[in-house]
């Protein structure tokens, strides 16, 4: 973008602010590298692939899910692409414990599902409903006795939503009616972390 030139006669030594008649062409009046904390990168080139922005969420309350649905564990975290040819780098993590009592297989899994640009929520990460409910372990029948699966559940994934529209994402869990999973087990942290890659 070609703005006015400063003026017309040479200038030296030091340019005071009076010495600035309008705005300053950037593509040929400023050369070397732009610090930092003068608005610049400290760069004095761009590659592909670097990270462009960071977000996070984090929730600390546990969420209890005693049913055979998809539901909402309470995290969330949203992120605006400057491009859409950017790449979203996803990693997430919640405490977790799935417990049942009687003769019954358990098994239960987490999810992240994402929103673009208030279009709904669609799952991104997963298989089929097996994958889902195997995630996070599985126990086979036993009669009268507690048992219990505890661990943390990790995920990272690259992410291509092909829009500059605001971009969220949540955590959901999946398990067996006849068992309960809950997640951000005992008040442990849970996150989301993401990061725009760009092209």
């Amino acid at each position: 973008m070609a703005l006015t030139v400063v003026k017309t006669s040479a200038l030296s030594g030091t340019i005071t602010n009076a010495q600035l008649a309008g705005s300053i062409d950037l593509t040929s009046k400023v050369t070397g590298t732009l610090p930092a904390a003068n608005g610049g990168t400290g760069a004095t080139s761009f590659s592909p692939g670097k990270i462009l922005q960071v977000t996070n969420g984090d929730y600390s309350t546990q969420h209890n899910n005693s049913t055979d649905d998809l539901a909402d564990i309470g995290v969330s975290a949203t992120i605006t692409p400057a491009a859409t040819s950017s790449k979203i780098f996803i990693t997430a993590d919640t405490q977790y414990s799935m417990a049942a009592v009687g003769s019954q297989t358990f098994m239960g899994g987490v999810n992240i599902f994402a929103d673009k640009g208030g279009a709904g929520y669609n799952k991104i990460s997963g298989g089929g409903s097996f994958g889902e409910y195997y995630a996070l372990g599985f126990t086979s029948q036993a009669t009268g006795v507690e048992r219990r699966v505890n661990g943390r559940w990790t995920a990272c994934m690259l992410w291509s939503p092909s829009t500059t529209s605001a971009c969220t994402f949540k955590l959901y869990s999946h398990n067996n009616a006849t068992n309960g999973l809950s997640c951000t087990y005992d008040s442990i942290t849970t996150h989301i972390n993401l990061m725009e890659v760009g092209a």
